[in-house]
């Protein structure tokens, strides 16, 4: 098996999802709205940031292609609303990432950590004096880290994901030679830029998180459901396959 970040943090969310998908290889349910819609942005982005569209016919593209490929059941309409018009609003204003010369867009990485075959998908590779930088796109709204001495529940969120780019870092190092010295999450539906320098503790702590939580898959027996209306219902991509979500 190839592992991947999703793959891991898959069965950390429903172990009983992850049982579905990799041991019983459900084909995932129709593409729900999240997944489509953020889908359908990073093609966006990806297009743009290579420089195959300007940033007129994003927002174009955007508009034309939300009712193509935008699927699956909305959640509350204000919901729906803010994602399109944080969305529309911010491919107005996005020039790129002029800070940075652009090496790789979408770039698939593949590398072993321990014995394990990983896969990665990077949304923007690109580098600066200091080296390389890697950009997620996230519509999340997120907030740049207060640096309390007791985390806030944001600080908290934001460390956890940045567990999926330490390990693309693993990646970057073990294809072009070198770790990242900057790792960002484009926030685009409330525009902001969260960076952090790369941290090597982090790092390794990231790959210790892979490595024991599939571990954990291999000496699993029973997968538990985690049932949670919103997440089955607007998140899950095999709830149709589902027993537990199925008898609710």
């Amino acid at each position: 098996m190839t592992w991947s970040y999703s793959r891991i943090k898959c069965f950390e969310n429903c172990q009983y999802q992850w049982f579905l998908k990799y041991i019983k290889l459900y084909s995932d349910s129709p593409k729900q709205f999240y997944a489509s819609f953020g889908s359908l942005v990073h093609k966006i982005l990806a297009d743009f940031l290579s420089g195959k569209t300007s940033k007129e016919e994003s927002k174009i593209g955007f508009l034309t292609r939300y009712y193509q490929e935008v699927a699956g059941e909305r959640p509350d309409i204000s919901i729906v609303k803010n994602y399109f018009n944080d969305t529309l609003n911010f491919l107005e204003r996005f020039d790129g990432f002029p800070d940075f010369n652009t090496k790789e867009i979408e770039d698939e990485i593949r590398f072993k950590i321990d014995k394990y075959k990983f896969v990665g998908f990077i949304d923007y590779l690109g580098r600066d004096a200091d080296g390389f930088v890697i950009v997620d796109h996230k519509s999340r709204k997120l907030k740049p880290k207060s640096n309390r001495k007791t985390p806030t529940v944001n600080d908290k969120t934001i460390d956890d994901m940045y567990k999926q780019l330490y390990i693309y870092s693993e990646g970057v190092n073990l294809k072009y030679g070198e770790y990242p010295h900057q790792l960002c999450f484009n926030c685009y539906r409330n525009q902001n830029f969260i960076k952090e320098p790369f941290d090597a503790q982090k790092c390794e702590d990231a790959k210790k998180w892979a490595i024991d939580t599939i571990e954990r898959i291999k000496n699993t027996d029973y997968f538990a459901p985690s049932v949670d209306y919103f997440k089955c219902k607007y998140i899950c991509d095999v709830n149709e396959e589902c027993c537990y979500w199925q008898e609710r």
